[in-house]
């Protein structure tokens, strides 16, 4: 935060949800094989207005309730 400090609280109480998917893109089951387990998807619910971007990120964008957004797991 480079010397920053926050004048206040932020936080939101959510549900979240998350999706692996296996190799060639479809929802997995509990006969799945093959797990993608570096592309998986979220969403948030039980929130009443999107949670906004984090303006000193650029391309930062709002995450919407109910909406899915991708995530990328990088191997340590």
């Amino acid at each position: 935060m480079s010397g920053r400090k926050l004048s206040g609280q932020i936080s939101w109480k959510a549900d979240l949800a998350l999706e692996s998917f296996d190799q060639p893109g479809s929802s997995v089951s509990p006969s799945t094989h093959g797990v993608a387990w570096t592309s998986p998807r979220f969403q948030l619910h039980g929130l009443s207005a999107p949670i906004p971007a984090f303006a000193p990120r650029p391309g930062s964008q709002p995450y919407r309730p109910g909406q899915w957004y991708p995530m990328e797991i990088r191997p340590m």
